[in-house]
Parts: C-alpha cells; structure tokens; sequence
C-alpha cells in the first residue's frame, strides 16, 4: 500500500512529562538530547555544567581560605577573615540558574513545535 512517492509522517513527540523529568532532574542538556536536538543538548550541558563549576570552584576557594587562616592563625591577635567574593559567587549562581529555567523552557517549546507537526490520530 504504501508506495515510495508517499512521505512518511512526522515522528510522534516524547512525552512532555518525560522530557521536562530529564531536564529538570537528570541534568539540563538530557531532555533534548531525548528529542534528538544534539546541538542544545550540548550547549546547555556543557553550559550548565561550566557554570556550576565555577560555582563550586568560588565556594571551594573560599572555605580553603577560611580554613587556611584558622590553620596559620597566630597568638598575636591576626584574626583577619578573607573577604567573601560575593560577586563571582552571585554571577556563577545566577547564570547556572538562567541556564537550568531556559533549559526547562527550551524542552517545553520544542515539545510544542513537535507536537503541532504531528497529524492528528485519524478514527
């Protein structure tokens, strides 16, 4: 029946919940590469990922700096705590968060532009 001048139809989206389940649990990134979007996949896993990165390495830098100078704490009253780098800390948390919301956004777009390609069932 099926004659090869016949295109095939559009291939049924993965569920939404799916998707969405993988972005916003497993890791940003996860949930297109289920839709087979490799490129965004990749931007905001290694997006993500990078700036969560730097999150960690301010707060690792920080406490290796607060427990250094209880170590090298003298007796003679040099009790100078480091200065927290709020401002490396506040860009690193607000970019790993712009990234995790658009991702979730990404998915739940891309879902609807698959979905509004697919024929609807017929009876």
């Amino acid at each position: 029946m099926n004659s090869p001048s016949e295109s095939k139809p559009p291939p049924k989206p993965a569920s939404l919940q799916m998707v969405m389940l993988l972005s916003a649990v497993m890791y940003p990134g996860a949930g297109q590469a289920f839709q087979k979007r490799w490129l965004a996949a990749a931007f905001y896993a290694l997006g993500f990922g990078g700036a969560f990165l730097w999150l960690l390495g301010v707060f690792v830098w920080f406490m290796l700096q607060y427990y250094q100078m209880g170590m090298n704490a003298d007796l003679a009253g040099d009790n100078t705590t480091p200065v927290f780098p709020w401002i490396q800390f506040g860009v690193s948390l607000l970019l790993s968060g712009f990234l995790y919301l658009f991702n979730l956004v990404d998915v739940f777009l891309a879902h609807r532009r698959q979905a509004r390609k697919v024929p609807p069932p017929l009876p």
